[in-house]
């Protein structure tokens, strides 16, 4: 697992960003979901966690890599990200 520290760093770092961001919306929820309007932005921006930190993870881990990944190791490496941001 020592090549694969860049998606699991990430990987937590996603797993806190969405944390926390859980923990604000249980707090405010009644003001964050009173508009329409509001509901829609709160969306846009977990749904954009969710897409962002697998892709600055993936890119790192290339970076980390030398700039050179085959599929398999491109897969598991984001993969290991989604899992760890998602559970």
């Amino acid at each position: 697992m020592e090549n694969f520290k860049v998606p699991i760093r990430y990987g937590i770092i996603g797993a806190l960003i969405m944390s926390i961001f859980s923990f604000v919306s249980y707090l405010f929820y009644r003001q964050l979901f009173s508009s329409f309007y509001t509901q829609i932005a709160v969306g846009i921006f977990s749904f954009a966690i969710m897409v962002l930190i697998p892709i600055i993870g993936g890119l790192a881990f290339r970076k980390d890599r030398g700039g050179i990944l085959s599929f398999q190791d491109a897969l598991v490496g984001l993969m290991l990200i989604c899992a760890i941001t998602f559970a």
